[in-house]
């Protein structure tokens, strides 16, 4: 239902142009709009089923490989099923929006002491949507945000998520590794350890976490998302290393980052991202469109203002040029990444443009490398619910021939990926068609300097090696490593969410 306008203004001003109603938009389907039973699926091969969605209808159907077609129930979704996936904000999610939100971080700003030290994480995502609405390149838009943050909205530090996001691909590249070799090596019999699924997405994570067994669960990858990472750095390392030797006391820090997607607001008040004396590691995330708020509330034109050099040691540029680094894939680049690794060190082949095959949807694509004739990995990407419930489903098949055989998917809950997140720009119908900003903001992104040279630690840029020698004090994979840069996630009946009503 409809919220009322009373009952609005309690909310973020960002949730309310997102023009709340019973219709959801394309760029914020929600990933569980249908009910599922939990029937085992038998082990007959007429009984393959997927899952796909009729945009005419705007219907979901079951199809079994015999052809026959089933409708299936819509569902309501409450706080308690809620799947947090940036599609139905409503007003159960009250306490999340109120301690989440822009206006908490305007009444924090306002309140804030003089000894605090305020630090704000830009994603490159949100960089790409703020580019693409003030008709900016991507080294333009950084740099005017880190005037507009630090000069007028007085922020003390701006980092680059990109440059967490290093540390993620290199843990997320050993995890993959290993868990391969033990399956080359592993006799017929042995439990299944692959596909390795990612876990950048918090909305895909929270889904699994509520509605999937151990099965599933236990398949997800445990490297941290570059959010988390910059949460367990500003907090741990930057601190001890930066603010401590000032005398500002670790209560007095403030972490901030801007993200794609509202999904992102729940990852940061998990359990597991805690500093030592019980705070999170990320206070709050913004997402880009309460990020273009700020600026309007401060009177900032963000196109008028001047650049600010971007020299932060945390800050992911290319040594020799000096310019922005990113890593092809809109959102994270991980499969890419991954396969790439893999071939070169499990196969001893370079890997130059990777050909992508389209399966029923431009969501779902896969990609693998063959030897001798011999597919011997074989990759894909899931985006979107229907992708991800087709994707469960074939790990879950009881017939082997029928079995998923992919050994990792790149599993994201908002369809395109998180260039499309929720917390996005929305576009101007006026000015320009949707799919058409989503194109450009894609191409604004991908427009950086693309390294997919990184395969291991050595190769990383020397940020990211002096990040190992003096943070995490050993090795990629390491048992310091798995403390600093991995986590843990289980099956729940029941999201955990009491870290929403802390104050901070």
């Amino acid at each position: 239902p409809l919220i009322q306008s009373k009952k609005m203004s309690n909310f973020s001003s960002a949730i309310r142009i997102t023009n709340l109603d019973d219709f959801i938009p394309q760029s914020q389907s929600c990933i569980k709009p249908v009910k599922l039973d939990n029937k085992p699926i038998p082990t007959s091969e007429s009984s393959k089923h997927t899952i796909e969605f009729d945009e005419q209808s705007n219907t979901y159907y079951e199809i079994s490989l015999a052809g026959e077609k089933k409708e299936l129930e819509k569902t309501s979704i409450s706080l308690s099923d809620c799947l947090a996936c940036s599609g139905c904000i409503t007003s159960a999610e009250e306490v999340l929006v109120n301690h989440q939100s822009l206006d908490r971080l305007l009444k924090e700003l306002k309140e804030r002491s003089s000894d605090e030290v305020w630090i704000l994480t830009l994603s490159s995502q949100s960089r790409a949507s703020l580019a693409s609405k003030y008709g900016l390149n991507m080294e333009q838009v950084f740099g005017k945000i880190m005037t507009a943050l630090k000069n007028v909205i007085g922020f003390d530090y701006v980092f680059d998520a990109n440059w967490a996001r290093n540390f993620t691909l290199l843990e997320i590249q050993d995890e993959f590794l290993k868990r391969k070799q033990q399956q080359l090596n592993a006799p017929k019999n042995a439990l299944p350890n692959l596909p390795l699924l990612a876990s950048s997405c918090p909305g895909w994570i929270c889904y699994a976490e509520k509605t999937q067994d151990e099965d599933i669960v236990g398949l997800i990858s445990s490297t941290k998302s570059p959010q988390a990472v910059m949460g367990s750095l500003v907090k741990g390392y930057f601190y001890e290393k930066e603010l401590k030797p000032k005398g500002v006391e670790l209560k007095n820090v403030r972490h901030i980052t801007v993200m794609p997607c509202f999904d992102k607001k729940l990852e940061a008040s998990r359990g597991e991202f805690k500093t030592p004396i019980d705070s999170q590691e990320t206070d709050l995330v913004l997402t880009t469109t309460e990020l273009d708020e700020l600026f309007q509330h401060h009177n900032v034109h963000l196109k008028e203002l001047e650049e600010q050099p971007l020299n932060s040691s945390f800050i992911d540029r290319d040594e020799k040029t000096g310019k922005l680094r990113g890593i092809a894939g809109g959102s994270g680049g991980y499969a890419e990444s991954i396969f790439r690794m893999a071939a070169k060190k499990l196969y001893n082949v370079e890997v130059g443009q990777i050909e992508k095959k389209q399966k029923r949807n431009s969501d779902f694509q896969e990609f693998s490398l063959k030897v001798d004739g011999k597919v011997v990995l074989s990759f894909a990407q899931a985006y979107g619910f229907r992708n991800i419930q087709n994707i469960i489903r074939k790990i879950q098949h009881k017939n082997p021939r029928l079995r998923c055989k992919y050994d990792f998917v790149e599993v994201m809950a908002c369809p395109s990926g998180c260039n499309n997140g929720g917390g996005q720009i929305a576009a101007d119908p006026e000015k320009m068609n949707p799919r058409k900003q989503l194109e450009q903001v894609e191409e604004l992104y991908h427009s950086v300097q693309l390294d997919q040279s990184m395969q291991d630690v050595d190769q990383a840029p020397t940020s990211i090696r002096e990040g190992y020698q003096h943070w995490v004090q050993d090795s990629v994979g390491s048992q310091k490593s798995q403390g600093l840069l991995h986590t843990t996630y289980r099956n729940k009946n029941q999201m955990e969410t009491p870290a929403l009503r802390e104050e901070w």
